[in-house]
């Protein structure tokens, strides 16, 4: 019963730590999507993370499986596939509409929140770390302030260049 219970080569604290991580991590980035009262916040970014972790953890665990049986086996076509999942998922909550691009911020926040968990879930702590302190630098520490969002003059988009109101178009 054991065996089945424990498959695993390493240790379940160290399983447990690299979902942890990714889960803490990533809830970093969505903690500021749900700060700026996006959609997509906290519970998706956490989550986002914690599969990014599993996937690498099980690829991983899949390749010392495969090395124990002989068998040749490529742990990148795993993270592949978790890279371009989350960048589905990332894609999904970009809208494009009235000539505006919503929800490209969040994209990136998900798309980063897949790489932290894919760095927790391989064990490059550190590098998570890097990743969620950058991003979070980034998101929080840049966002567009009260007195920064547009006057009634005439409202701008991400790049800075002006919409024309209603009026002038």
């Amino acid at each position: 019963m054991q065996d089945v219970l424990s498959p695993l080569s390493m240790h379940h604290a160290e399983l447990a730590l690299r979902m942890v991580v990714g889960v803490v991590l990533g809830g970093l980035i969505g903690w500021e999507r749900n700060v700026e009262e996006r959609h997509f916040g906290l519970r998706i970014h956490m989550l986002t993370s914690l599969a990014a972790a599993g996937f690498s953890v099980a690829a991983l665990e899949a390749v010392d499986w495969a090395r124990l049986q002989n068998i040749e086996a490529d742990p990148f076509r795993i993270l592949e596939a978790v890279v371009s999942g989350v960048a589905l998922l990332a894609a999904g909550t970009i809208i494009k509409g009235d000539g505006q691009v919503k929800g490209l911020t969040t994209g990136v926040g998900l798309w980063l929140a897949g790489a932290i968990g894919v760095a927790a879930g391989t064990g490059m702590y550190a590098v998570a770390v890097f990743i969620a302190t950058l991003s979070f630098a980034i998101l929080y520490g840049l966002r567009k302030r009260p007195h920064q969002r547009p006057s009634d003059e005439g409202q701008r988009a991400e790049d800075g260049s002006k919409i024309p109101k209603e009026s002038e178009s």
